[in-house]
C-alpha cells in the first residue's frame, strides 16, 4: 500500500500499541541497555546539552530518558517524553521515581501524564525556572498532541523504520518544532550487517515460514538499506542540513540463551512460533542458536558488525 502523508491507518495504531505492551519487560530487560549506544549519538550529535525544550518520542521504559535527565539536561529545561505503550511508561515513571540522584535534588521535577497527552499540550506550562523539568506520557508518533512550534530538539531513537507510516512521523515531527531546531533519528541498517535481527529472519525463511509484513507492506530493512531516497524524501518536506551514516554497535549477550529468549520474546517472533507445531517451533529455535553461535557468538562476540544502524541527523 503507497503512503503519503496524513495516510492513517488506526487498526495498524492498535496492533502496534498492543505488540509493545506485551514485548515492554523483555525491551527493558535486555534491549534498551544496548540501544543506549545509538541514544548517546543522537544526543552529542543533536548538541542535547544546549537544548531547552526536548522532545523524546517512543522513549520505551525510561533509561535513556533518564541518563539525559541526570547527565545533560540544562535547569530551566524540560524534557517531554513520549511511548505510544501504557506499560512503557509505567516502567518509566518506575525508574525514574527509583532513582534518588534524581528524585531527591530540589531542582529536578517529574510529572507523569496519567493516560493520553491531551491535544493543545505545550512543554512551556511545566516550566520552571532553575528547574530540570521531565514530564512523560502517552502519544503516537503520527499524530502529536503538541502545539506547533514547541520544541528545539526531536529524538526518535530506533522507532522510525517501526512505525507504520514514517511519512506521518517526519511530518509530525517538523510541525511540533521550532525554527533552527535539532533532529536526531536512528533506523535499522542493511540487513548484512544487523546480524542481531537478520540472524532470526533468515532461520524463519529457510525453514519455509512466512514472516507477516506491516499493513504497508514494508519491513523494518527498508528505511536504512537507501539513505539517499530517505534523504531526498526529507529534504523534500523540508528538512535542512542533513546528515546519514552507519553506525555498528554490537549488543551484550551473555550467552546464546538469553539472545534467543530475547530475540524470540520480541512480539512478531513469538507470534510467530505460536501458531507452529511445536516440533517445528523447537527445531527453529535451536537453529537460532546455532546461527547466533555462527555469527555473534565464540570468537564474534565482539564483532560490532552485530547491529548496523543508519543515524540521521538535520535541523529545521
Amino acid at each position: 500500500m503507497e503512503q503519503s502523508v496524513g495516510t492513517y491507518n488506526a487498526e495498524a495504531q492498535k496492533n502496534i500499541k498492543a505488540s509493545w505492551d506485551k514485548f515492554a519487560r523483555v525491551y527493558d530487560q535486555f534491549i534498551q541497555i544496548n540501544t543506549l549506544q545509538l541514544f548517546n549519538t543522537l544526543l552529542v550529535h543533536t548538541h542535547a546539552h544546549q537544548r531547552k525544550r526536548i522532545l523524546e518520542v517512543a522513549c520505551g521504559s525510561g533509561m535513556h530518558s533518564l541518563y539525559l535527565a541526570k547527565t545533560m539536561l540544562q535547569r530551566g529545561a524540560v524534557l517531554v517524553s513520549t511511548d505510544i505503550s501504557e506499560e512503557m511508561i509505567g516502567m518509566y515513571k518506575e525508574k525514574f521515581e527509583g532513582d534518588e540522584d534524581f528524585t531527591q535534588l530540589k531542582n529536578n521535577k517529574l510529572s507523569i501524564i496519567k493516560g493520553d497527552i491531551e491535544n493543545g499540550f505545550n512543554p512551556e506550562s511545566y516550566f520552571e525556572d532553575g528547574k530540570r523539568s521531565v514530564v512523560a506520557g502517552l502519544a503516537n508518533n503520527e499524530a502529536l498532541p503538541f502545539t506547533d512550534a514547541s520544541f528545539d530538539c526531536y529524538l526518535a531513537n530506533l522507532s522510525l523504520m517501526l512505525v507504520d507510516n514514517h511519512l506521518n512521523q517526519l511530518s509530525e515531527a517538523l510541525r511540533v518544532t521550532q525554527p533552527g531546531a535539532t533532529f536526531g533519528f536512528t533506523v535499522w541498517g542493511r540487513r548484512e550487517f544487523v546480524q542481531n535481527m537478520a540472524c532470526v529472519h533468515d532461520v524463519f525463511e529457510r525453514n519455509g515460514v512466512n514472516i507477516k509484513k506491516s499493513p504497508s507492506g514494508k519491513t523494518p530493512y527498508d528505511l536504512g538499506k537507501d539513505p539517499e531516497a530517505l534523504r531526498a524524501v526529507m529534504e523534500g518536506m523540508g528538512y535542512k542540513e542533513i546528515r546519514m551514516w552507519y553506525q555498528k554497535c554490537n549488543f551484550a549477550f551473555k550467552d546464546p540463551e538469553e539472545y534467543v529468549f530475547s530475540i524470540l520474546e520480541g512480539t512478531i517472533n513469538k507470534a510467530v512460533l505460536s501458531e507452529l507445531p511445536e516440533e517445528q517451533a523447537a527445531k527453529i529455535r535451536a537453529e537460532v542458536r546455532e546461527e547466533y553461535m555462527k555469527r555473534m557468538g565464540g570468537d564474534h562476540v565482539m564483532d560490532p558488525n552485530h547491529f548496523e544502524c543508519l543515524i540521521i541527523t538535520a535541523k529545521k
